[in-house]
C-alpha cells in the first residue's frame, strides 16, 4: 500500500490544535509508518518544532518540517491581515503546496482543527487524473445563501483537500490561485473561495465521513431548521439520527468560531478532549470558557425570537458585538 502524503499549516495559533490532529491521526492508524507528514510552521520556536518531531518519530512516520517567516507572508499579503473570519493568513499557504512539497505528487492536506477518528490509509488509493484535487461539498450549501458558494453548484469545504500537485505544478495553479485572491473582494473565508473558483469543475468528491461540519451543522439545525433529511439527499446518506452521524464519520472538522480547546461545552467536546489526553500536552491545563451551549439550544427551540437572540448571543462570545450586528442583519435581510 502507498504511504499516504499528509500537510499541516500551523502558526502560533494552531500549533496546539495541530499536534492533537497529529495526534489522532496517529491513534486512529491501523498501520505505523503509514504516512508521511509536510508540517508547515509558521514562526514556530525550536521546541515546539522538536514536539512535533518527537511525536512523529513514536508514531514511525517520517516528518518534513518546512519553515515559513510570517514576515514575509505579511508583507506578500499585507491587504488580507485584516479579515472577517476564523482562518489566519497562514491559511494562504495551501496555494504554495505544490511548491513547498516539490518532491511529492499527491498529498492530503488537513486543517489543524481537526479530530482523524478513523484510519485514512485508503485515500492512497484515489487516483487524480484530470481532477486538481478530491474534497467534500460544504454543508454550507444547505442553509447559508450569502456566501459565494451559491455561485458554485461543486462547492468544497477547503479544510480536507487531496491535491494532485504533479497537475497544479504543470499547469502554474499557484499563480492563479494568487492572482485570485487579489482580485477578490470577499475575505470572510481567507482562501477557500478563491480555491472554489479556480478548481470549479476540476473536483472529485469524497464522502461526507471525510469532513464533518459537526458544530456547524448543529448549529444549523436549531437557528436555521436544518433537517438531517436535507443532509442525507445532499450526501447520499442514510443518517439514522444525529449520534449515527457522528459515529460514522472519519473526520470531524471543528471549523467554526467556537474551537474546543478556547470553549470547554461545543459539540462533540469529548471527542477532540480524549485525544487532547493522549496528546503531548496532556498535563497542560486548558483555560476555557463556556458557551452554555445547552441554553442556547434551548432558546433556539422556543420560538423564533428567542432562536435570533440566542444566536446573537453565540456571535457576540465567540466574534464580537459588531460582527454579531453584522449577521444578524444578514439574517433578517435573507429572512426578507
Amino acid at each position: 500500500m502507498d504511504r499516504l502524503n499528509i500537510a499541516f499549516i500551523a502558526d502560533k495559533n494552531f500549533y496546539l490544535p495541530s499536534v492533537v490532529t497529529l495526534t489522532s491521526l496517529f491513534e486512529s492508524c491501523k498501520k505505523k509508518s503509514a504516512y508521511v507528514i509536510y508540517y508547515i510552521a509558521v514562526d514556530l520556536t525550536h521546541s515546539q518544532k522538536e514536539c512535533i518531531r518527537e511525536l512523529c518519530r513514536k508514531s514511525k512516520s517520517t516528518v518534513k518540517i518546512i519553515e515559513i517567516d510570517k514576515g514575509e507572508l505579511q508583507g506578500r499579503y499585507s491587504r488580507f491581515l485584516k479579515h472577517d473570519g476564523c482562518a489566519t493568513i497562514s491559511a494562504l499557504i495551501k496555494f504554495d503546496l505544490p511548491y513547498l512539497c516539490n518532491d511529492i505528487d499527491t498529498l492530503l492536506y488537513l486543517d489543524g482543527d481537526m479530530i482523524v477518528k478513523k484510519d485514512l490509509s485508503e485515500l492512497a488509493q484515489i487516483r487524480l487524473e484530470d481532477e486538481y484535487l478530491a474534497a467534500v461539498k460544504d454543508s454550507g450549501l444547505l442553509y447559508s445563501k450569502t456566501l459565494i458558494s451559491q455561485e458554485i453548484e461543486s462547492y468544497f469545504n477547503s479544510g480536507l483537500m487531496l491535491l494532485n500537485l504533479k497537475k497544479m505544478r504543470i499547469d502554474a495553479i499557484p499563480e492563479a490561485l494568487a492572482e485570485e485572491k487579489f482580485k477578490s473582494t470577499d475575505n470572510s473565508l481567507m482562501d477557500q473561495h478563491v480555491l472554489n473558483k479556480v478548481f470549479e469543475d476540476h473536483v472529485k468528491f469524497l464522502g461526507h465521513e471525510y469532513n464533518l461540519l459537526y458544530v456547524n451543522l448543529i448549529r444549523a439545525r436549531y437557528f436555521y431548521g436544518l433537517e438531517l433529511k436535507d443532509i442525507n439527499k445532499m450526501y447520499g446518506k442514510d443518517y439514522c439520527d444525529w449520534d449515527d452521524m457522528l459515529n460514522q464519520a472519519c473526520i470531524i472538522h471543528y471549523s467554526s468560531f467556537d474551537k474546543p480547546w478556547k470553549y470547554s461545552d461545543v459539540s462533540a467536546v469529548k471527542i477532540w478532549d480524549y485525544y487532547y489526553q493522549k496528546s503531548p500536552f496532556k498535563n497542560k491545563k486548558l483555560h476555557r470558557k463556556k458557551l452554555h451551549i445547552s441554553m442556547l439550544n434551548k432558546m433556539r427551540e422556543s420560538n423564533k425570537l428567542m432562536a435570533l437572540a440566542a444566536n446573537f448571543i453565540w456571535e457576540c462570545e465567540t466574534k464580537g458585538f459588531w460582527n454579531a450586528l453584522k449577521d444578524v442583519y444578514k439574517y433578517l435581510i435573507r429572512k426578507n
